[in-house]
């Protein structure tokens, strides 16, 4: 009897030795990724997004008259009314939307994320009302990073104002959280 277990025994520490190598990564892509959704945003990921600090700077998009006009800029990604500034005009408050639409892409540039698998580009484009009747905004959001949404992995930022009296694209960057 005692002969019969201990094979058994030993292929079920192979088994289970084995498996510290196989591990599930739920953040982790795969070479090739390319994912587009839209889904509600959780709550984890609403905590995210208030982590994210705007860089001091903001820019108009080049109009076709070549005009570039740059802005102080603060304000806050958190509760359900998001507050951001631009030095010369009216705050905006953006309504926090419910849902987001997600892109990631593997750019296929050899670079790998801390993780493991390659290093995703990553879009994360919000929409909603903003102050102001008959007003959009559409933000998105632009980093590198894995399948998950972290406040680290973005970068860069592009605002689009549309509707109502108020038309404004301007872009920017963000402060590393915590620095």
């Amino acid at each position: 009897m005692r002969r019969r277990l201990l094979p058994a025994a030993a292929a079920l520490v192979a088994l289970l030795a084995g498996t510290s190598e196989a591990h599930a990564c739920a953040c982790c892509a795969d070479r090739a990724t390319w994912r587009e959704d839209t889904a509600p945003l959780m709550a984890f990921e609403r905590s995210e997004l208030a982590r994210l600090r705007f860089a001091p700077k903001a820019f108009d998009v080049p109009s076709p008259q070549g005009l570039n006009r740059s802005y102080a800029v603060s304000g806050t990604l958190r509760g359900s009314r998001w507050r951001v500034r631009l030095s010369g005009l009216p705050a905006l408050t953006l309504s926090a939307p419910a849902r987001a639409t997600t892109f990631v892409a593997d750019l296929r540039d050899g670079v790998s994320s801390g993780g493991g698998g390659p290093l995703l580009y990553k879009e994360l484009r919000l929409r909603g009302t903003a102050s102001g009747p008959g007003t959009r905004y559409r933000l998105i959001l632009q980093g590198r990073g894995n399948n998950c949404l972290q406040a680290g992995d973005f970068k860069h930022w592009r605002l689009e104002v549309t509707g109502g009296k108020r038309k404004l694209t301007v872009y920017g960057d963000f402060v590393r959280p915590g620095a």
